[in-house]
């Protein structure tokens, strides 16, 4: 699967979170950042919730990861900025995180970077 397909994928489960892979949101529900999304959609992972609200997250290494994530690429970055680097995992956190972009906005761009 690649990794735009996953990140679609998996911001279908569960909203957006920001500054952690997996973490609450504002409503306290438990929500996914673009590569939490991504491993999740992509079966890498399990999450459930336990009856007593545990929040357990089981990892299947199994499922192949995304090797793009640690590429680099030499394009322009998508929201502007010069000091985030180029390695493409940086990227899609960055976009998350500090610009809190849509997960199928991020989806869009790596799927732009895909097709390179």
């Amino acid at each position: 699967m690649e990794l735009s397909e996953a990140i679609r994928k998996g911001s279908k489960l569960r909203p957006q979170s920001f500054g952690a892979h997996y973490g609450k949101t504002p409503d306290g529900s438990l929500g996914t950042c673009v590569l939490g999304a991504a491993h999740e959609g992509a079966g890498c992972i399990t999450i459930t919730t336990t009856a007593d609200g545990m929040v357990q997250i089981e990892a299947h290494p199994e499922v192949p990861a995304f090797p793009l994530l640690d590429e680099y690429t030499d394009g322009p970055l998508p929201c502007g900025c010069d000091d985030v680097g180029t390695q493409i995992g940086a990227i899609l956190v960055h976009l998350n995180d500090e610009h809190h972009w849509p997960r199928e906005r991020i989806a869009s761009w790596a799927r732009h970077i895909e097709r390179k």
